[in-house]
Order: structure tokens, then sequence, then C-alpha cells
């Protein structure tokens, strides 16, 4: 099997949003390629942008930083699936593609535009959270995922944790909502201050949720963390994000035990 796939990107002058196509194609030891009838689709799990050269910030999604040429480096996973009869066949290829595309839209920026950092702090370890924008970064949330799950909470405290993180992140926030939704998730000890003892954050074994508030432009903030969750040396990494109510990318990213972005 092999595919054909398609990259296409739309900007609105802020944040690009991407799209894959596909065409899955057969053969066989005695007969060319051909277009086969069944279902055929692709993803992609890992994104590299630059423009001119350059990296390009990509948090949930990916930041326009004007006019020029922009180059996707991706690794695709496609697969198909054909019926004959009473047969059904899967069919699977992997491979890695570069597209470059060239973008005259003007930019329109972002207010706010927020980079996260771990590393060392007076206290221990610590995520810092900047905001290298324009403007002041409003109803900044920070979540960690520290797949902990030796000392995993109850159910019911992180259903109530994860509840307390969607209506943080709901836009427009709903003040009263999020009040609400903090004192359900506070209730339970579980949430109780796994991995920071930050009066912003309420944190379990398996997520960590802190409402920082507003983030000046220009300036930064940090959440020191108790230890290096276990989750880290058991499974290698730990994953954060950061969102903010006027930046439509927000941040993300992947972290070893040693603090190592990648």
């Amino acid at each position: 099997m092999k595919a054909a796939v398609e990259l296409c990107v739309s900007t609105d002058g802020k944040t690009m949003n991407e799209r894959l196509s596909t065409k899955c194609y057969m053969s066989n030891p005695i007969s060319p390629w051909w277009d086969f009838g069944g279902s055929c689709s692709t993803s992609s799990s890992t994104y590299k942008v630059t423009k001119d050269g350059s990296p390009v910030h990509a948090g949930k999604r990916i930041r326009y930083a004007g006019p020029g040429s922009y180059t996707f480096e991706l690794d695709l996973h496609a697969s198909g699936t054909e019926h004959n009869g009473r047969t059904t066949t899967n069919f699977w290829a992997n491979g890695q593609a570069s597209y470059t595309l060239d973008f005259t839209t003007p930019g329109s920026g972002s207010a706010a535009v927020l980079e996260g950092a771990y590393g060392d702090s007076y206290d221990g370890r610590a995520m810092r959270i900047a905001n290298q924008g324009k403007e002041d970064a409003t109803d900044v949330v920070l979540r960690l995922d520290t797949r902990e799950y030796s000392d995993a909470p109850s159910e019911e405290a992180a259903s109530a944790l994860a509840a307390y993180r969607v209506a943080l992140q709901h836009t427009p926030r709903d003040e009263a909502s999020v009040a609400e939704a903090k004192r359900k998730a506070a209730a339970f000890q579980d949430n109780q201050g796994k991995h920071t003892k930050d009066e912003r954050c309420l944190s379990n074994a398996q997520e960590t949720v802190c409402d920082l508030g507003t983030i000046k432009a220009g300036e930064e903030t940090e959440v020191t963390l108790n230890d290096v969750p276990a989750g880290v040396e058991d499974f290698g990494e730990w994953s954060w994000e950061t969102t903010a109510g006027n930046d439509p990318v927000g941040d993300n990213g992947r972290l070893s035990p040693d603090g190592d972005r990648y």
C-alpha cells in the first residue's frame, strides 16, 4: 500500500488551520498501483513548523507569524480498509513528509503569547509561564498531566478536578461556575496539593490545574513543584499545557525527568 497525502493550510491572520486529505493505492507483484475503493485516512503524530527557516510557535494550534514561506514536517500514518465480498483487508503505511507553502496574508497578531519552561527555582523545580505578547494574557490556566497511576485519586475526585479545569478554560469564563467547580474539587482530600502547594492550584496524583489569572505583557509567573512526579520516572515523560482567554494557541509540551522539553 502507498498513500498520496495532501496538506491544506488556511489562516485568519492569527492562527493556522491544517487539513489532510488522502488517496490510498494498492499493488501486487503482477499489477501496477491502483486506487482502491475502500476507506482511506491519514493522521499525523508530530508537527514541526518553520517560517523562512525559523521555528514557529505551535501549541494546541499553530501561530501565524505573518507572510512568508512555511515548511511543515509531518510524521504520517495512513490506513485503509477494503471489503471484497466476505473478505475484509486492512492496510497501513507510515512515512515522513515535508510541505512548503507560501502565505501573503497580513498577520493580525495575538494579544497574548504564552510560552512555558520547566527548570530549577529557588525552592526546587518549577513551571514558568511567560507572556511574550504585546498585551496582558487573561484567564491563564496551567495543566500538568503527571501520568502517575500508583497513587491514583478516587474516580470522583479526578472527575471533579477535570470539571474544574473545563470551567476555567470555558470562553467566556463564567466566574460563578468556576467557583462552584473549584469548591467541589477542593472538597476531596485527593485534590489537595499532591504536586504543588501553590494556592492557585489544585493537584492530585494524575493532574494539576492552576488558575494563574492575568500575566502582564513581558512578565512571567511560576508554579513551584513539590517533587518530580513518579509518572516521570515510570514513563519517562509528563506533559503540560497552558491556555489563556485571549491567546488562541497557548503552549504545551512534554518533559523528560531532567526537565528537558521535547
